[in-house]
């Protein structure tokens, strides 16, 4: 049996245990109060052991005339996220922990051996404007939210998803790299840093919330380019597809039994 050791000032989502426990309780409609009076705001080493992130593509072939040389293929890349509801309920505290906190970015460490992506970073624009040459002097401090689940649809984000949202105003999610030497090269993109201001934290907090609330009946929920897709994140973002277990990406109920074919660049 693998055994996981955690590593000096790491903390894990088990500082979130008696918010989850509430959370995964609530049913639609209900609702739950996040204070900052519930969190610690200690973000910068947090561990994740059931959680897998893989690198993955999605194409749409437009073709051509079948006298042509060539077809038309556009390719966007994506994350695959595999957990479970718990997980996914964890991810939406951190978020609310985030917001309440001072910190500009949380870090997760992911521990799964079958994960690619080994570090995610949520970064925070906390800036009330984008007028470049003007300085903020003191951001807003926020002092509650009330969450209200609710059902959400495949396409949530989408123009007529459950939670439309605007694609300026998405989240994005970017490739990192712990080794600068190889920026150039995907297969060794080993971060996901997604970067958020406080509009679309509230969403994706509000996502993930529901994802993993006890009355969601998806496996599957998708964050698409909204051109080539049905929207959901930043123009330049990679998209994101979330799994639940016993769909088709996460064909398993265990994530330990999952098993992957060797990246391709």
């Amino acid at each position: 049996m693998l055994q996981i050791i955690s590593l000096p000032n790491m903390k894990n989502f088990n500082s979130y245990k008696t918010i989850s426990e509430k959370l995964s309780k609530l049913n639609i409609d209900s609702s739950y109060i996040f204070t900052k009076e519930l969190f610690d705001g200690e973000l910068k080493n947090i561990q994740v052991a059931n959680l897998i992130l893989r690198k993955s593509k999605r194409s749409i072939h437009l073709g051509t005339d079948k006298d042509f040389p060539f077809e038309i293929n556009i390719v966007h890349g994506a994350i695959e996220w595999l957990t479970y509801k718990d997980v996914y309920l964890n991810f939406g505290i951190l978020l609310f922990d985030l917001l309440f906190s001072e910190n500009a970015y949380a870090t997760i460490n992911i521990t799964q051996a079958n994960s690619q992506i080994k570090t995610i970073y949520f970064y925070l624009d906390r800036k009330k404007n984008d007028i470049v040459f003007l300085e903020t002097a003191q951001n807003e401090a926020y002092k509650s939210y009330e969450f209200i689940p609710s059902k959400i649809s495949k396409f949530p984000f989408s123009s007529f998803g459950s939670d439309a949202i605007k694609t300026e105003d998405a989240p994005a999610f970017y490739y990192g790299w712990s080794d600068s030497k190889n920026t150039d090269k995907t297969q060794k993109a080993d971060q996901l840093i997604i970067t958020l201001n406080v509009v679309n934290l509230c969403k994706l907090a509000e996502l993930f919330l529901n994802i993993g609330n006890k009355e969601n009946n998806l496996d599957e929920i998708c964050l698409e380019n909204s051109i080539d897709g049905f929207g959901g994140v930043w123009h330049n973002s990679l998209e994101s597809r979330f799994w639940l277990p016993n769909s088709l990406y996460f064909y398993s109920d265990d994530i330990d039994d999952m098993r992957f074919q060797n990246e391709k660049d």
